[in-house]
């Protein structure tokens, strides 16, 4: 039967399965206004992940290199002290400072340059001293001396002292205007030792403040056993002073008595204050 084809007033539509060649692709559809759309993200390939098994033993090959690799920094000498630098020294040998550091063939990494600094400090002429390690191979050393300060006999013999009482030995100069400290102790004394610290205070503040207050010149101050300090000036006048206890009042109080002593026109010949407020002329 032949198509009889459309009717008046109707239109044919015709199917087609496959895409016109040559045809425009349809217009993007666009978003309302105010609406953004975000582009698709394309789907990740997952990874196929490493069995534990696997990771563990990386893990512990890794850990194997690096603890080989540090046992054989520490054990090969790469970084070995074998310089030492030592600076600051005017009358303590530099090889005794690098010997009592005893720093020579140790690993720059892990030695205990603490210890170090305590061995250093030990010694009778330092007041301080710092460590400080030196790359690769090397320490540097400062130290910091005792500073001469004044004379303590004792035996016949003038050891020189630092303001603290520390003995630095017999071949270090004194200044010349030093303080002077007779003592009447047996014995002899050794670099590092510290003479009574009362005694040394009292010379301090004698030498210091007494001129000033008496216009007289200290000659010697004594440290003798059972009496404490002696003061003995350059006219010849002596002052016991006991222990080095209130020292500023007993300098007040001589001050006071040789001024009244003066004024009266008494003369003596040593003046003991030893008992406080209770001071004594003897003539």
């Amino acid at each position: 039967m032949s198509d009889p084809g459309p009717r008046p007033g109707q239109h044919r539509i015709i199917r087609r399965r496959e895409a016109v060649i040559g045809a425009a692709a349809p217009p993007p559809v666009e978003a309302p206004r105010g609406v953004h759309r975000l582009p698709a993200t394309p789907r990740r390939k997952r990874r196929a992940l490493m069995p534990w098994a696997t990771l563990g033993a990386i893990a512990l090959t890794v850990m194997a290199l690096a603890g080989g690799g540090l046992y054989w920094v520490l054990n090969s000498g790469l970084f070995e002290v074998n310089t030492i630098e030592v600076a600051g020294t005017a009358y303590a040998s530099p090889a005794d400072i690098a010997a009592a550091a005893a720093l020579g063939g140790e690993n720059l990494i892990t030695t205990d340059l603490n210890e170090a600094l305590g061995r250093v400090l030990a010694l009778p002429l330092v007041q301080g001293a710092e460590i400080e390690r030196a790359w690769p191979h090397g320490v540097r050393i400062t130290v910091y001396e005792r500073e001469a300060w004044g004379t303590w006999q004792q035996g016949g013999v003038g050891y020189t002292i630092d303001r603290t009482g520390v003995v630095m030995g017999v071949t270090i100069p004194a200044p010349a205007d030093g303080p002077v400290i007779r003592s009447s102790e047996a014995g002899s004394r050794i670099p590092g030792d510290r003479v009574d610290a009362g005694a040394v205070e009292a010379a301090a503040q004698i030498y210091s403040d007494l001129p000033a207050r008496m216009g007289v010149r200290v000659v010697e101050v004594a440290f003798l056993a059972g009496l404490g300090v002696q003061v003995q000036t350059a006219d010849g006048e002596v002052a016991l002073l006991g222990d080095g206890a209130d020292m500023e009042y007993k300098l007040s109080a001589w001050a006071a008595m040789a001024k009244e002593a003066d004024r009266q026109g008494i003369n003596y010949r040593a003046v003991d204050l030893r008992f406080g407020d209770r001071p004594v002329l003897v003539q």
